[in-house]
């Protein structure tokens, strides 16, 4: 029975490092990370990525659909440390464990929030400005006195 890679088996790629590759990625590894547990160079990937071969559409695609199920793993973690927190531990003077504390990301909160509703916390307004300047109007205003 063939191996399994999960999604990634939509995919019918001729070399089988491809769906590992793009599998390890999906997992929130980055490039070098995933690289390393498909068992190729981390330039292969961008090899696949920027090369004319026969499979160069399908491997953007499944590239775009690693990258959207990783995005989505790490939204998830940058949650769970903004809402839930992340347990730390509380150490006496002496070193020895006193308990534990809840720390919550405030940071990563904010950052969730932009996300969601850009138009809500945006960080910059966009403004246009249309209108007709003559060259007549522009001379004028450089000329008043200051």
């Amino acid at each position: 029975m063939p191996r399994s890679f999960g999604w990634v088996d939509i995919y019918d790629f001729v070399q089988p490092k491809k769906k590992s590759f793009l599998l390890a990625y999906s997992t929130g590894l980055t490039i070098g990370e995933a690289a390393d547990k498909a068992g190729i160079g981390r330039q292969s990937h961008y090899d696949w990525m920027n090369h004319e071969h026969d499979e160069r559409e399908m491997y953007h695609q499944a590239f775009e659909d690693a990258k959207e199920r990783r995005f989505e793993i790490l939204e998830k973690e940058a949650r769970r440390r903004a809402v839930e927190g992340v347990e730390n531990p509380i150490f006496d003077k002496d070193g020895n464990l006193v308990g534990h504390e809840i720390k919550y990301s405030d940071t990563l909160l904010i950052f969730l929030m932009k996300g969601s509703h850009p138009e809500i916390y945006r960080d910059n307004m966009k403004i246009d400005v249309n209108g007709t300047v003559t060259l007549e109007s522009l001379l004028t205003l450089t000329e008043q006195p200051k």
